[in-house]
């Protein structure tokens, strides 16, 4: 039986093997911001974004917020395979290149890092994000002009790989595979961390004089440790 007010979900989850209701999403996207956010200070979700809004503007992301937050082991099972399933179709077949899926894999990696059983996918996962960050080049300051390479978002928009501006959120998120690179590198002793650079050490203090919300002093403080 389908729950009423399911959510559509377009393109991002096949619907015959997963269904979610809209209180549940917005549950789980509460349960994310209170609960879960602190293991995931990369990712800043205001206490004005609801699900709906998430689904409809970066869906990748949502199944992300989704799967960390269920406390269903079958929904976080479906869920799980959605997400490797998507990551393949962007990333691989469509090319995509964007924020949305960084924010996405770096949430993947801090989830599946406390599963045992998903530990074979940290490698690769964290691999692909680490790419993301240099091809969009969120590890070195924005060019002064745009780049000519061109990339789909998931809207099937063009758009050039890296910005000549820099978003908080783009910040975070090369300190936030920073962090995760060093603990997946040590951990499975396979991969190398990410490579400190002058300037993620800009981001990092932009972040520390700059704080919209509590967990840009968390981020700061890690990436210091």
């Amino acid at each position: 039986k389908k729950p009423l007010n399911s959510i559509p979900y377009e393109n991002t989850v096949d619907q015959s093997t997963f269904q979610l209701s809209s209180y549940d999403a917005e549950k789980f996207v509460v349960t994310f911001r209170t609960q879960r956010s602190k293991y995931f200070p990369f990712l800043y979700i205001s206490s004005d974004t609801c699900a709906q809004q998430i689904l409809q503007e970066r869906p990748f992301l949502w199944l992300y917020i989704m799967a960390v937050s269920s406390t269903s082991t079958t929904q976080q099972m479906d869920l799980g395979n959605q997400i490797r399933h998507t990551i393949a179709r962007k990333m691989l077949i469509q090319n995509e290149r964007n924020i949305e899926l960084l924010l996405g894999l770096l949430t993947y990696i801090g989830w599946v890092n406390y599963q045992v059983q998903n530990k074979p996918s940290l490698s690769v996962s964290m691999q692909l994000a680490m790419s993301l960050v240099f091809e969009l080049g969120l590890n070195k300051p924005p060019p002064k002009e745009p780049q000519g390479t061109f990339y789909f978002n998931h809207n099937a928009c063009p758009r050039t790989s890296t910005s000549i501006f820099r978003t908080m959120e783009e910040r975070r998120a090369v300190l936030g595979c920073f962090i995760f690179s060093s603990i997946v590198s040590a951990f499975l002793q396979k991969i190398d961390a990410l490579r400190w650079t002058s300037y993620m050490e800009e981001c990092l203090q932009t972040l520390a004089e700059k704080q919209e919300s509590p967990m840009d002093e968390i981020l700061v403080q890690r990436a210091t440790l």
